[in-house]
């Protein structure tokens, strides 16, 4: 079942000079969190223009698919769905484009205890790598009106200033960025 997988999950944060992040654990418990830092900034400029190059020409090459999964709750079935655009194109962030799969981490620190306690991770200005093992996957949120997960419904409830382009709700990758 798709609610019942122990995953891990990494997630990469830029702190920008002269900001400050505070990485705030999850409401539910996991097995363990580690932190680590690259040892010296890559070419992140240069990584941001060559994804956002490739995610252009994928997008031009509709290498995505003509469809998607849809769940009809009222018939409690899967159903295939047609859409007039390719969706689903892998564009990748920026921060984990290859051009950055050389760096240069520090040894990776244990945050565990300090999230178990509920206490906030402050971090400088900097790159990190975190990992999250044996991560429980869970049944989706449902709101009444469907899936809390359609992109549409979010920005216009949340009023994100982030969508690329508010009148079509096309997400740009790069969004994640800002909104983490």
């Amino acid at each position: 079942e798709y609610d019942s997988a122990l995953v891990t999950v990494r997630i990469r944060l830029l702190v920008p000079p002269g900001g400050k992040g505070v990485l705030r654990p999850p409401s539910h418990a996991v097995k363990r969190f580690s932190i680590k830092y690259a040892l010296s900034m890559p070419d992140l400029l240069g990584a941001k223009s060559a994804a956002d190059d490739e995610c252009i020409n994928r997008r031009e090459a509709r290498l995505g698919f003509p469809y998607s999964w849809e769940y009809d709750r009222i018939n409690s079935r899967w159903y295939r769905l047609r859409s007039s655009k390719s969706i689903g194109t892998p564009c990748l962030s920026f921060l984990f484009h290859p051009m950055l799969n050389d760096i240069s981490w520090s040894r990776s620190r244990d945050i565990t205890q300090t999230f178990t306690e509920g206490i906030d991770e402050v971090i400088a200005p900097g790159l990190y790598e975190v990992t999250i093992g044996n991560w429980q996957l869970e049944k989706e949120v449902e709101s009444a009106e469907g899936r809390t997960g359609n992109l549409y419904e979010y920005v216009k409830k949340n009023g994100s200033p982030y969508c690329r382009d508010e009148n079509s709700f096309e997400w740009d990758i790069n969004d994640a960025t800002h909104i983490i």
